[in-house]
């Protein structure tokens, strides 16, 4: 599976797979985002039951879960955006993590490790990028804005040319004549599945 998704709210969505397509499938669309972590104590053992808040930091919206046995928690379908994620519990110090970015059709994960200490203290690390997505099975491009503005574009500065760039894309061609394709619309070939096994999403 493999996605790509531009930037400042226009996020185009190539969901390709192994599998065989239902209609359902085929036209399956996501503009919301996943965060989802662990949380342990400094054994390893799993925190049952800790708080968890995810707060959206340009509208301070919070989202509230708790740990499950295992010292899993998720937030689905979120907004794209910047967020803090803390969590705690009784006989821990408060921890967070601050400047986790979330794009559109993408799942972040934020573990914590939970120090024994008054829940009064607290630990903040600033969010890094992960080495290695493990949580999804789908490969990702992303590519900004200023990048897409400063690109020499060609097919007409036709976005969907951008598809060349990630990696096991076909070149992209025009599938019909112009009278059939007015729109000067553009297809392309992702890891030698058909081109009707693409799905298209653009958001904002």
């Amino acid at each position: 599976m493999m996605h790509v998704t531009f930037c400042k709210r226009l996020s185009l969505a190539v969901l390709l797979g192994a599998w065989f397509f239902s209609p359902s499938s085929v036209f399956a669309q996501a503009d919301k985002g996943t965060i989802l972590g662990t949380v342990q104590d400094g054994t390893g053992a799993a925190v049952q039951d800790a708080e968890v808040k995810a707060i959206e930091t340009g509208t301070n919206i919070v989202h509230l879960t708790k740990t499950n046995d295992a010292g899993n928690f998720t937030f689905p379908l979120l907004d794209p955006g910047s967020y803090t994620v803390e969590t705690g519990r009784a006989g821990f110090k408060r921890a967070s993590r601050t400047n986790v970015k979330l794009d559109a059709n993408s799942t972040v994960r934020v573990d914590f490790a939970m120090e024994v200490g008054n829940v009064t203290e607290s630990i903040s690390v600033s969010a890094s990028a992960a080495v290695l997505q493990t949580d999804r099975a789908d490969l990702g491009t992303m590519i900004e804005t200023q990048t897409i503005a400063n690109m020499p574009l060609t097919y007409n500065r036709n976005y969907q040319g951008l598809l060349g760039l990630v990696p096991g894309a076909s070149r992209p061609f025009r599938p019909h004549s112009s009278f059939y394709n007015s729109q000067d619309s553009l297809s392309t070939y992702v890891n030698g599945q058909f081109r009707q096994a693409s799905s298209f999403l653009i958001e904002g």
